[in-house]
């Protein structure tokens, strides 16, 4: 994990709730170095009523195929 940003509360969660994540690649480049490339995820966290309750964007250094 490179960096963690973004991360915003939309809504609040109670006792109960049931949550998931939808995850979302928004953006993808390569380093300098060829078996390795960064990717930027965009993470959604929704309850059971779909409503959305927490967002954050994530940037990994991602080990690439040959």
């Amino acid at each position: 994990l490179m960096s963690v940003n973004n991360g915003r509360f939309f809504a609040p969660l109670h006792p109960g709730d049931t949550i998931r994540t939808q995850v979302e690649v928004i953006g993808s480049k390569p380093t300098s170095d060829p078996s390795r490339g960064v990717v930027v995820f965009r993470d959604t966290v929704l309850n059971q009523h779909d409503k959305v309750v927490f967002q954050i964007e994530k940037t990994v250094l991602i080990a690439r195929k040959s």
